[in-house]
C-alpha cells in the first residue's frame, strides 16, 4: 500500500498563511503601528512554529486525523 502524500496539511498550511497575511494588511490599515508590528511578528511565528509542530509532533498528537504518518 503507497504512502499518500501531504499535500492537504501544506495546502491547508499554505492558505492559513496567506489568510493570516491579508488580516494582518487589513488589522494594521486600520489600527496603529504596534498593533500592526504585533501582527506580523505572529504570522512570521506561524509560518515558522507550525511546520515545526508538523515535523516534530508525536504520533498520536493530532488524533486519528494524523494516519498520513
Amino acid at each position: 500500500m503507497r504512502r499518500r502524500p501531504n499535500a492537504p496539511i501544506f495546502l491547508a498550511l499554505l492558505l492559513s498563511i496567506v489568510v493570516i497575511m491579508i488580516a494582518a494588511g487589513l488589522l494594521s490599515g486600520i489600527a496603529d503601528l504596534p498593533t500592526g508590528a504585533a501582527l506580523g511578528v505572529a504570522s512570521v511565528l506561524v509560518v515558522i512554529l507550525l511546520p515545526l509542530l508538523f515535523m516534530f509532533a508525536p504520533r498520536g498528537f493530532f488524533g486519528r486525523s494524523d494516519k498520513f504518518r
